[in-house]
């Protein structure tokens, strides 16, 4: 048999993407799905009400929940795909460049974040993601997404933050195209994930995507 694969599903707040990642936990063969635990960070409320006070504190919290939950689920259930939720890799390569050029925090702290991430992973060692799927969503469809599901720790996300994570993404996909990793966008306004013909729609995308099964 092949090793097992990461494919780490990611994309805008109220994007889709656990949607979409609990959708291929389920319908692809002999496949895992691994949750976002952002009800562990209890950081994660206050960085949405004060970035510059709780950015970095939240961010390196969310990192090691992330590592945390997918090291443990690897080592729980054996499975030949994990579909990842959000994961580590939007940690870094969204949220810490998000926090670093939009100067929420420091060069010191983003040098150290990026430190402790290294000793973290370390700790819960997990392979490099064999791909990437991007949920897509205007920003605008995000943030009227994200009003009308009312997540009380969400009240206070305004559309600016929405359109400055969306810049930070775009140029997320040319890193990881750049890593060696297939890419895989989807859009969740062209594609409803949650009925029977956009379900087998990117079920069939998915599989392309991950290839014929090793023997």
């Amino acid at each position: 048999m092949s090793p097992a694969r990461d494919i780490i599903i990611t994309g805008n707040i109220a994007s889709g993407k656990t949607t979409l990642a609990k959708l291929l936990g389920e319908q692809i063969g002999n496949s895992c799905y691994v949750p976002e635990p952002f009800e562990k960070n209890p950081f994660l409320p206050l960085y949405l009400q004060d970035k510059r006070r709780w950015g970095f504190i939240s961010a390196t919290h969310y990192f090691l929940d992330y590592v945390q939950v997918h090291h443990d689920t690897r080592l729980s259930q054996t499975c030949d795909y994990y579909f990842v939720d959000t994961g580590a890799w939007t940690n870094v390569l969204l949220y810490g460049r998000y926090l670093y050029h939009e100067q929420v925090i420091s060069p010191d702290e983003y040098q150290f974040y990026q430190t402790l991430c290294e000793v973290i992973q370390k700790a819960y060692p997990t392979p490099q993601p064999y791909a990437v799927v991007f949920v897509w969503a205007s920003p605008r469809a995000c943030w009227e997404r994200m009003r009308r599901r009312a997540w009380s720790f969400q009240r206070g996300v305004e559309l600016e933050y929405i359109e400055k994570l969306h810049h930070y993404l775009e140029e997320m996909k040319g890193i990881v195209a750049g890593q060696n990793m297939a890419v895989l966008e989807l859009s969740s306004q062209e594609i409803d994930f949650r009925q029977p013909e956009g379900q087998q729609e990117v079920l069939v995308k998915v599989e392309r995507l991950l290839g014929p099964r090793g023997l």
